[in-house]
């Protein structure tokens, strides 16, 4: 294939997912609500080359938007992701993710005996201590978590975000 030839088509209406870390295209839309329903494509391109991260990921989704909730949810995976808003198949809107000050409810603490693992009705909650390197404290026991420990954790439970800055 020639340098110009194009691997997927553009898409008129959607998001595309940009400068993910190789190999979490699939797990981020895992994140993604509802993304099993979806009708419009979903176009994943794995260990693309890059000039920023010599090697990287994107997901093109048409016909969808991300709400702000799923964004700090791909922040805690690829903190150096861009999403793009594409209208009538050019960009309209550019944002890079943030790690935000509070999460709850994507994952439960790394400690077995805090309630978040032990109670139905709690959900994870916690403070964002340190974006690099990524440390999430909870607001339970105040057991840390780092970067791997959330990775392993993270799930599919409704999610919600706060960030101080908005």
């Amino acid at each position: 294939m020639e340098n110009n030839e194009r691997m997927v088509n553009k898409i008129k209406e959607g998001i595309v997912i940009d400068h993910l870390p190789s190999g979490s295209a699939f797990k981020i839309l895992s994140l993604i609500n509802n993304i099993g329903k979806h009708k419009g494509r979903i176009a994943v391109l794995s260990n693309t080359k890059s000039s920023k991260l010599g090697m990287k990921d994107i997901i093109k989704i048409e016909g969808k938007s991300l709400d702000y909730g799923e964004m700090s949810s791909i922040s805690l995976i690829a903190p150096n992701a861009t999403i793009c808003k594409i209208s009538e198949y050019g960009v309209s809107e550019k944002h890079t993710v943030s790690i935000p000050d509070k999460i709850s409810g994507i994952l439960n603490c790394s400690n077995m005996n805090c309630i978040s693992n032990n109670d139905v009705e709690a959900i994870g909650d916690f403070s964002t201590i340190s974006k690099d390197p990524l440390i999430l404290i909870c607001n339970y026991c105040n057991t840390a978590m780092l970067k791997e420990d959330i990775l392993q954790k993270l799930n599919q439970k409704p999610f919600s975000a706060q960030n101080s800055n908005k």
